[in-house]
């Protein structure tokens, strides 16, 4: 026999309806996120069920959560109960077993809406909802309000939304119901008021349906599909330009179980729709389920009102005949990039059970194509590529630390490849290629408060002596290589001087970058370089030890409207968020244009956006000259910058750091006044009010910019 002893509850509650009567039969369910998504990103990334049940007569409702960490807790009225909106919000254990109580009202909504069937018009029920407010880009950051919910059997949803702005609402297909199969679900964007408003949707009818398969016995089993302008062989030309109907989002979709594609083609480009236009869809098979199946491209030309297609042609180019359905049947495209992957170690193919046996990328740098595949359970690989010069680079492994990553050169002809490189061999122009990975001279650990701690990623750079004088003048980089989460690494670098920079992941609170430096002799022998970083690592046994650095600049930043509270130990950064743009500065940073005031935990100067002059040089960053952090696209960058004093345009040795700003009217501010030209073309600006200021180069796009904080008294920093 076997006794079973349940867990005494936790988490207790009460549910109360709109009204304030006791609101029966809510299902109650707490769901685990992960801790450090949570404490990055600040949203829930649902990993598992901590508990669940359900209220009773009196609304009350019990469970047991047993383990200490982050969870979500959800409140779904009944099902088909459109007078209760569902409760969400965020809740932590600190320790096993700690006890919560909630009181929870749930509320009355105020959007209303039901989700129809395109042919019948008739309600349908068990689809899921889900509503998220856009930022001002059109983008879901994760920052705005959101709601779900299921549709009721009569296909009635409702959500309390009383922020005003634009959502999408997104309907979903479960994969289950196949009473709805060459249906699709909805993505559309609505202006919602805050007010009481009807939302209705409607199942979408695809105007392109197929089945994609490996062969005639063979359906491909997952994957996604991506729509560009034909002849989409240039990725940010010809892929990132066609968009759906709000401009924000490429057009994608999904390839199902059983391989087959519904899409709705109505490409949009520079805010129109464009009809009568031909497309090439790329087809990606989920590579661990279609092992040695390469993405396949075809193309779909549409009608004069894209309400069908008019022809499609497979990836040889030649055409594809519909099926009596109207549906199309595609074949994927033969690989001819094919060979094997071999362990060094063992001079075999690389074998084993599982996903992880390596992984292969082929990209064409020029007009940005490429292709990735897994290396299959007997070493072997297949991709097919367009023609075109490649560098293929292969992987071992994820975490080992016996076998590292090589690049060879693929030159597609004709549809033939030849193969290049020191780490491939092939016999002929278009026979399987063989391929070894490298045995690895650079192996280290990173570590934290004397243990072995990982996540995150190493940068490779060698040094550029552009004076001749023996002395780095700046870094190249020149590989990029995973940290694993036991804080190791290995790599393969030829005889020379390195930097080495390990930038910590997501999940590494509590320590910021570091940099050490390394010479390779030519035997291949790492030691740690004295000369450019003294103390930057140490050697153990033939490896490379490296610490994680210790962050001295931390900061919490706040919407203005709420009250920031005292933290111990960061200093409290307030940000008025305002329009967000992203600029290319060489790569995309992420920079907060809109904000008007950032301070320092002065209280008086964030209540009248003057700025703290008093606090000394370096106080503000890791190395005494400047602290940096910029948010994504839809994010909140935050630049506090100390003035370097000796060495900048305009500056004057000592001067006090200041905790400056990106404040509105960066370009337009860079246009009143103007002055000497540098030798970059950068202007030297004559900027009456202390801030930071983001200038364009003369004639140039966003991607030739100046970067200058300036202190008001007519010193100007170029950064």
């Amino acid at each position: 026999t076997q006794d079973f002893v349940f867990t005494v509850p936790n988490i207790t509650g009460t549910v109360l309806a709109p009204g304030g009567a006791p609101y029966v039969n809510a299902f109650v369910i707490a769901l685990s996120c992960d801790s450090d998504m949570y404490t990055q990103m600040g949203f829930c990334m649902v990993t598992g069920e901590g508990g669940f049940g359900a209220s009773d007569a009196t609304g009350a409702f019990s469970m047991a959560v047993p383990n200490a960490g982050v969870y979500q807790l959800q409140v779904e009225p009944v099902h088909g109960d459109t007078s209760a909106a569902m409760h969400e919000q965020i809740f932590s254990l600190a320790s096993a077993g700690e006890e919560k109580v909630f009181s929870i009202q749930l509320l009355a909504p105020n959007v209303t809406g039901k989700v129809t069937h395109p042919t019948t018009g008739d309600g349908v029920g068990d689809l899921w909802v889900m509503a998220m407010q856009l930022n001002e880009q059109g983008y879901f950051d994760g920052t705005g309000a959101m709601a779900n919910g299921p549709t009721a059997d009569n296909g009635d949803f409702a959500f309390a939304l009383t922020t005003a702005g634009n959502y999408k609402f997104q309907v979903e297909i479960p994969w289950f119901n196949t009473s709805l199969a060459g249906l699709m679900g909805v993505n559309e964007t609505v202006a919602v008021t805050g007010e009481a408003q009807t939302v209705n949707l409607v199942l979408q009818v695809p105007n392109f349906t197929a089945s994609f398969i490996k062969d005639a016995d063979t359906a491909i089993q997952w994957g996604w599909i991506n729509v560009c302008q034909a002849p989409g062989t240039n990725w940010q030309q010809q892929c990132m330009s066609v968009t759906d109907s709000s401009g924000a989002a490429q057009i994608e979709g999904n390839i199902s179980e059983t391989g087959a594609i519904n899409l709705n083609l109505h490409p949009y480009m520079s805010g129109e729709e464009v009809f009568e236009g031909s497309w090439k869809l790329w087809l990606m098979p989920d590579e661990y389920q279609n092992l040695g199946t390469a993405k396949t491209g075809v193309t779909v030309t549409m009608n004069a009102d894209n309400t069908a297609v008019t022809e499609v042609l497979g990836h040889t180019g030649s055409a594809i005949t519909a099926e009596s359905d109207g549906s199309y049947v595609i074949t994927a495209a033969e690989p001819n990039l094919n060979g094997t992957v071999i362990d060094p170690t063992t001079s075999e193919a690389m074998t084993g059970s599982g996903h992880d046996r390596g992984h292969l990328c082929a990209e064409e740098t020029t007009a940005r194509s490429w292709d990735c595949t897994s290396v299959g359970t007997t070493g072997t690989f297949g991709i097919a590529l367009d023609d075109g010069t490649y560098t293929v680079r292969v992987e071992p492994p994820h975490g080992s630390t016996t076998l590292s990553a090589v690049s060879f050169t693929a030159t597609i002809a004709n549809g033939v490849a030849t193969a290049s490189g020191s780490a491939a061999t092939q016999s002929a122009a278009g026979a399987s290629i063989s391929v070894t990975l490298g045995t690895p001279n650079l192996i280290g650990v990173m570590q934290k408060s004397g243990e072995a701690a990982g996540d995150g990623h190493l940068g490779v750079q060698s040094p550029q002596d552009e004076n001749g004088d023996g002395v780095a003048d700046w870094w190249n980089w020149t590989s990029g290589h995973h940290i694993s989460s036991n804080g190791a690494f290995a790599t393969e670098v030829a005889e020379g001087t390195y930097k080495i920079t390990a930038e910590p992941g997501w999940n590494m609170s509590g320590a910021s970058p570091v940099d050490g430096y390394i010479d390779v002799a030519s035997d291949g022998t790492v030691t740690c370089d004295e000369d450019y970083g003294p103390g930057g690592c140490t050697m153990s046994s033939g490896s490379v030890v490296m610490s994680w650095g210790t962050p001295n600049f931390q900061a919490v930043i706040y919407n203005p409207n709420n009250e920031a509270g005292e933290i111990d130990g960061l200093r409290r950064a307030v940000v008025e968020f305002d329009p967000v743009l992203v600029f290319a500065l060489g790569v995309l940073i992420g920079l907060l244009i809109g904000g008007q005031e950032l301070v320092d935990a002065n209280r008086e100067a964030a209540s009248t956006g003057s700025l703290d002059p008093v606090a000394q040089r370096g106080a503000f960053s890791p190395a005494g000259l400047e602290g940096r952090g910029a948010g994504g696209g839809g994010g909140a960058g935050l630049d506090v910058v100390a003035n370097q004093g000796a060495g900048g345009i305009g500056g004057d040795a000592g001067d006090p750091g200041t905790a400056v700003l990106l404040h509105r009217g960066g370009f337009e501010s860079a246009e009143l006044a103007r002055g000497v030209v540098e030798q970059d073309l950068c202007r030297f600006l004559a900027l009456a009010n202390s801030g930071t200021y983001l200038h364009r180069r003369p004639g140039e796009g966003l991607g030739g910019a100046c970067l200058y904080t300036a202190d008001g008294g007519g010193r100007l920093q170029k950064r």
